[in-house]
């Protein structure tokens, strides 16, 4: 989430401004996340049909990300949620990837995300990149990262994931 701010305002991660941002951010997304995010036309059928286990690795602090899961009924669809406490906010996506995939266990983890920094976290951890242009990035950012694959809808998924 830093980084992200850093990125914004040009100032470096440590910066008061950052700082300020970030705990503005929080304290606004806290009053509004569970009302406000909606599920990607799609996502939850594909959820439902994937069999692999699955894990989420977010930059969300984890205080949002539990109560934002079952506010969006697809809690039961993961089998481990990894995200940076919120004291440690600038904790490096790798860093929470990994987690994930520790918690996990299984052979021929890949990550879906929609940034850049998604991509290099899979690059960090040795594992595959499917860049998705449904989130914030760009398919241009995707591509400038070097993600595996990029595709536009969540049923594409389906497809990728089966022929893996």
């Amino acid at each position: 989430m830093l980084a992200g701010f850093a990125e914004l305002t040009g100032q470096p991660q440590d910066s008061p401004l950052v700082a300020a941002c970030a705990t503005t951010y929080n304290d606004s997304y806290a009053r509004v996340h569970l009302q406000r995010t909606t599920l990607v036309d799609g996502i939850a059928d594909v959820l439902e049909l994937l069999t692999a286990p699955l894990a989420i690795a977010t930059s969300k602090p984890v205080p949002f990300v539990a109560p934002l899961l079952e506010a969006l009924g697809i809690a039961d669809c993961f089998q481990a949620v990894e995200a940076p406490a919120m004291a440690d906010l600038d904790e490096p996506k790798e860093v929470t990837l990994a987690r994930a995939l520790a918690a996990l266990q299984t052979a021929g983890a890949v990550i879906v995300g929609d940034r850049d920094s998604d991509v290099a976290a899979a690059r960090r951890n040795d594992i595959r990149a499917i860049g998705v242009t449904w989130g914030i990035g760009t398919r241009a950012e995707l591509q400038a990262a070097g993600a595996d694959t990029i595709i536009d809808r969540p049923a594409q998924l389906l497809e990728l994931l089966a022929h893996a």
